[in-house]
């Protein structure tokens, strides 16, 4: 999986979900979903075939964002990830994010 085609179909789904977003208090005055951040990356894993979205989380260090990011079914195989801590997206493996970030 490319940069290219990740960063296309993170831009796919930002447009869906603020279009979805839109239609639901246009008719409903209410909108009712999940955080921001998973119901962009479920539509980017729809998008790249993936295997829905997961999270790490370090709950034994503070001091180490959690990061949720679309399964690829592979480790060391570049994804989508967005940073709790930063509230931003970025790309890259979710396994290189465990040794940059979470392994001390």
């Amino acid at each position: 999986m490319n940069i290219k085609e990740i960063r296309n179909a993170l831009q796919k789904a930002k447009y869906h979900y603020n279009k979805g977003k839109r239609h639901y208090e246009e008719f409903n005055n209410t909108y009712h979903s999940c955080p921001k951040h998973i119901d962009i990356l479920s539509h980017v894993s729809l998008i790249l075939e993936c295997y829905g979205v997961e999270c790490i989380e370090n709950p034994d260090n503070c001091n180490s964002p959690s990061y949720s990011y679309v399964n690829t079914g592979d480790t060391y195989t570049r994804t989508l990830l967005y940073n709790h801590k930063t509230g931003r997206y970025l790309i890259s493996s979710w396994g290189d994010i465990v040794e940059q970030t979470l392994i001390k």
